[in-house]
Parts: C-alpha cells; structure tokens; sequence
C-alpha cells in the first residue's frame, strides 16, 4: 500500500494479524528496529528507495513472530551495505526459527543458509549442506544409515572399503545411531 507511511503499514499489518496491547507495541518497535526502519518510519513508502520497500515488507512479514519465515528474492535492489544487514537479519532469526530462502543468487545462498534445496521445474535435484552438493555434484555417493544394536559403529563403518569418510553420526532418542557415509563412485 504505497499510499501509507511505514508506520501506517506496519500498524495496518498488526490490525490484520490482531496484534494488541504491550505485545503490539513491543513488536512494532522490535520490527522497525530490526529492519533498520526508524530513519523512515513516517515516510510514504512511495517515497521509499527499493531496498527500504524491501525491508518494509520484510518487517511486516516478521510482524507476528512466525515459526517460518519464507522469503523471495529478500535482499533484490539493496545496496551492498543493506545486503550485509540483511543477511545478517536472516541468520540471526535462523537460530530461532526456519527460515526459507528462495533465491537464484549463489552467493546469498553461501552467505546465509546452513541446509539447501535445489529445485528445478519442480523436482528436487540437489540438497543438504553446500559441501554435501558439491560432492554430490563431483560424482560423490552420499549413504544414509540408521544403526540399531551392538556391534557396529560409525568408526568401524569408515574402515570398509569404499567409505571415503563418515560425514555425520548421531544418536537418535530410539538409542539407534543415524549414519551418512561418503562412498566412492
């Protein structure tokens, strides 16, 4: 809504998700904060660069604390300096909540995400840690095991011909072990 300042936005936004009381105020003031806002709180966002459009619709998302946070495209027409805030943003609301980046930008995707998902036209190619792709993408074999009882551990697992390393091993709440191995192709 182009004809509303930030604050009018922001306020619609909390109207909408029924934000009230301390906890409204508090959430107003945390999101402007956040989203580097307070310089142009009272500004038309007509008025407002692309990259304070950008972090305007990125507060309102963040507006009612969801547990998932989807964003496209979050740091498109920033400049450099913004883009480093941003994705700063990001991570920081990773350690609390999922947040989902759907970008065609390499580098945000180094600069932010811990897990990734390639899609193309809809199917999944591609996922886990950027090194786990890359050695997907370099003929690399990925294994995953669940271990149940005695005997076999992932020390002994990376001792068998053809496991390159044991990527990840932990304990499951069923007292199994779960197992990713590389393998050689």
């Amino acid at each position: 809504y182009t004809d509303f300042t930030v604050r009018e936005y922001l306020d619609f936004m909390a109207d909408a998700r029924r934000l009230a009381g301390p906890d409204r105020r508090e959430r107003l003031e945390w999101v402007i904060e956040e989203c580097g806002l307070a310089g142009v709180v009272d500004r038309g966002i007509d008025e407002l660069s692309k990259g304070f459009r950008q972090r305007t619709g990125l507060a309102q998302a963040m507006l009612h604390d969801p547990r998932v946070l989807i964003l496209d495209e979050p740091t498109t027409g920033l400049d450099p300096h913004q883009i480093i805030e941003i994705r700063d943003l990001i991570r920081r609301l990773g350690r609390e909540k999922t947040v989902i980046l759907s970008t065609h930008i390499l580098q945000e995707v180094e600069a932010v995400c811990q897990r990734i998902l390639i899609l193309d036209r809809g199917r999944i190619v591609a996922q886990g840690t950027r090194e786990e792709i890359e050695g997907t993408l370099k003929g690399e074999v990925l294994l995953d095991l669940t271990l149940r009882g005695t005997g076999a551990d992932a020390d002994s697992l990376a001792r068998i011909a053809g496991v390159r390393k044991v990527i990840s091993s932990r304990a499951t709440p069923a007292g199994a072990t779960q197992v990713r191995l590389s393998l050689a192709p």
